[in-house]
């Protein structure tokens, strides 16, 4: 006996669980797959890097802050809002088309993992900053001075 029958178009029915049968096919997820799961930590990390510019750009338009990257700062002392935002974006869509690239193998998603870890702690350092300069703007000329080389302002 037959464990397939053959309907009236000449097609074949399976019973479920049978070998082939669409039941014992692995289900895909959004996350399932290493290529989908970097895809989504690509979208997370630029998402967190326009919120992290979103949060330096307002930063240097009112109180300024202090800069340790010295190449972020050479390109903020320039005072361009534009300047600054494409190099923003040109880093970020350079780590994230490298990330892409490399989607289906473990480093990238490794790596994946680790910058969206290092934008949320961003994120939670610029939640201190914000919290940390409401307190000390009375003083912060006193902080500018002794800060001199590091710290930025931009005009808008």
């Amino acid at each position: 006996m037959h464990s397939a029958q053959t309907l009236a178009d000449g097609g074949e029915w399976t019973a479920a669980g049978a070998p082939g049968s669409a039941a014992t096919a692995p289900r895909r997820s959004l996350f399932r797959t290493r290529g989908a799961r970097v895809v989504w930590l690509l979208c997370a990390i630029m998402l967190l890097s326009l919120a992290d510019l979103q949060m330096t750009y307002v930063h240097l338009t009112t109180i300024g802050l202090g800069e340790a990257n010295p190449i972020a700062r050479l390109v903020m002392s320039a005072e361009s809002p534009a300047l600054l935002i494409a190099w923003k974006l040109a880093s970020v869509s350079l780590a994230c088309g490298v990330f892409y690239l490399g989607r289906a193998r473990p480093l990238a998603e490794i790596a994946a993992w680790f910058c969206v870890l290092v934008l949320v702690w961003l994120m939670l350092r610029w939640g201190a900053y914000s919290t940390e300069m409401a307190r000390v703007c009375p003083n912060l000329h006193i902080v500018m001075q002794s800060e001199a080389g590091v710290w930025v302002t931009m005009r808008p």
